[in-house]
């Protein structure tokens, strides 16, 4: 099969496994808090965050790991393929050897270390030690995530998480309902379901690269410190950008949780998962733009690809202002009917202000793809590490002056927000046109045109829900299908010549549209 349209198979499977996620994660979220409670349900995001900060020190061995060994797999350098492949391996063991004892003493002093109401304390525990449980596993396994990635068949990833996640979801549903409510539960459906994805990525990566073996010869050693120390190097600042990201953004329950109470943290939890959903559609969209990227600045033609890149910014903030315009202005409808019960208006402002970056900012993510293609992370990864400390130090000196529950909340949230805007637009923005060696400015005006696009989709989208009442889902839906579509075509006539809007519609259907 052609690599393009190899292409479009991974990139519709990758919408459908982003659809089944948000299908789920919509049902999913107020059937447990209805079940176990908010403040149970913010542990569950919590549990996993907390395996995020584990990441942090897994992520610069193994983030280019299928990058090096993908490429001397393809280039039939079978022994340095399994020289890597093997080091990555005997690199996680030990920092799961490492690692592993610490976080279970410490899920075992957990109640010591943040605020768990009494009768919830060994249910968290257990549901810590399932999530971590699973994520160990993961880890000390071989990378067998590099076998559909060498091959180009991520759909034989893509298909089976589709199917695990409706596993997950069903599972969930039976043990909350047929027996008591225990939010554990949650991770040992957690663990299930990981063991099962990890079982289908090993048989993926023996079925499609078989040269990839990890070798047990005795007297031989099949791993290299200097490869260990290639792969760090490599990623080392993939795992500072992210040190970044978890400061503004991965820290709010854990910091809610420490400095106000649990209650909190799930009131945060459930007002980001709009948010969550945003930024996993921007990360799929922005994805696509890259091999592009790649092939445009190979060929060393900078004014070609200057254009492409503000041709594909509109196209993605064409896109992205769809949702982004929705959820302005019918947050308040869709958390009274998804959670009812709960402080509705809370939630919706505090989504909002989670959501308020992206006017500014949105179609401008494809930029930041530029510092991959272009090799230049440094400044990038140093600038997100530097505004997540600021924004942390911020929330922190705030919290410890002003006890206010919801004030807290509203900081915790709003902080992040307001210095990733500042970054993005004094910093981030002219850095992108610099790694290409142009001037500073060059990528503001796209960038203009993007925010005034989202401000008028915003006060369209307000103008034509004013009309309508909402009061069940079929109402909401069919209001939020329509707000949809306005923004949808309003972009592409504000934004959009005749050629883009054809290169949008080959974006969604994966196939050229004939001229």
């Amino acid at each position: 099969m052609k690599n393009g349209s190899r292409t479009a198979i991974n990139l519709a499977c990758s919408f459908l496994v982003l659809g089944t996620s948000i299908c789920i994660n919509l049902f999913m979220s107020p059937y447990i808090v209805s079940k176990i409670g908010v403040e149970a349900n913010g542990f569950i995001t919590l549990a996993n965050n907390f395996t995020t900060y584990l990441n942090l020190f897994i992520l610069a061995l193994n983030s280019m790991a299928a990058r090096f060994i993908s490429i001397e797999y393809n280039k039939q350098n079978y022994q340095k393929a399994n020289l890597y492949y093997n080091s990555v391996f005997w690199g996680n063991l030990a920092l799961v050897l490492i690692f592993a004892p610490i976080m279970f003493w410490g899920i075992f002093n957990l109640q010591k270390w943040i605020d768990i109401p009494p009768e919830l304390v060994s249910d968290v525990k257990g549901l810590f030690a399932l999530v971590l449980l699973n994520f160990f596993l993961a880890t000390a396994a071989p990378n067998w995530e590099c076998g559909v990635f060498t091959t180009n068949r991520l759909d034989r990833q893509y298909i089976p998480n589709v199917i695990t996640s409706l596993l997950k979801c069903a599972l969930l549903y039976i043990s909350l309902t047929l027996i008591v409510p225990k939010v554990w539960y949650v991770g040992l459906v957690t663990f299930i379901v990981g063991t099962i994805n990890l079982c289908v990525n090993g048989y993926n990566t023996h079925a499609l690269t078989p040269r990839l073996k990890i070798g047990f010869r005795k007297g031989k050693r099949t791993w290299s410190i200097d490869a260990i120390k290639q792969l760090l190097s490599a990623g080392i600042w993939n795992s500072i950008t992210s040190a970044g990201w978890m400061l503004l953004n991965g820290l709010d329950l854990l910091v809610a949780n420490l400095f106000i109470n649990s209650t909190a943290m799930g009131l945060i939890s459930l007002s980001k998962i709009l948010y969550t959903l945003m930024t996993e559609f921007s990360n799929s969209i922005n994805r696509v733009f890259v091999p592009s990227m790649v092939i445009d600045y190979a060929t060393g033609d900078s004014k070609n690809l200057v254009a492409n890149v503000k041709k594909w910014v509109k196209i993605s903030s064409v896109l992205m202002v769809t949702p982004l315009a929705g959820i302005m202005v019918l947050s308040d409808d869709f958390f009274r009917l998804w959670v009812p019960g709960q402080d509705y208006m809370l939630l919706s402002r505090l989504s909002m202000l989670a959501c308020a970056g992206s006017i500014f900012l949105c179609g401008s993510q494809v930029l930041f793809q530029l510092f991959t293609v272009t090799n230049r992370l440094k400044a990038y990864s140093v600038s997100v590490l530097a505004s997540g400390v600021i924004s942390s130090l911020v929330v922190f000196g705030i919290l410890r002056i002003n006890s206010d529950e919801t004030f807290g909340m509203y900081v915790i949230v709003g902080t992040s927000t307001v210095v990733a805007v500042i970054r993005n637009l004094l910093f981030l923005i002219p850095l992108a046109a610099r790694s290409l060696d142009q001037k500073a400015t060059v990528f503001y005006p796209v960038n203009l045109m993007c925010i005034t696009n989202a401000v008028v989709c915003i006060a369209v989208s307000s103008f034509v829900r004013s009309f309508f009442t909402i009061n069940n889902w079929i109402e909401f839906i069919f209001i939020a299908c329509l707000i949809a579509i306005t923004n949808f075509v309003l972009s592409s006539i504000i934004l959009l010549n005749k050629n883009e809007k054809r290169e949008l519609l080959e974006k969604i259907t994966g196939k050229l549209i004939k001229r």
